[in-house]
């Protein structure tokens, strides 16, 4: 699955990719693209000074827990 995303990410250029919340598979695709990897301290430091949004400005991958902050339709 890391080859499969990476290859959509390199063919169409992607600037941002939102992935579900499964740290172990989010971190070695990090690894593989070279992103340093931001841990959950990190983006709770972020959201605790009000920088809530800041935290993945700089971020190619971004964990998104779809349940929670996706409502469907």
């Amino acid at each position: 699955m890391l080859s499969v995303i990476y290859e959509l990410m390199s063919k169409y250029d992607a600037d941002k990719v939102h992935l579900g919340t499964n740290p172990y598979f989010i971190r070695s695709l990090k690894l593989l693209i070279g992103e340093g990897s931001y841990n959950d301290k990190l983006i709770a430091g972020y959201r605790s000074e009000g920088l809530d949004d800041n935290w993945s400005q700089n971020m190619r991958l971004v964990s998104v827990n779809f349940n929670a902050e996706y409502k469907l339709c």
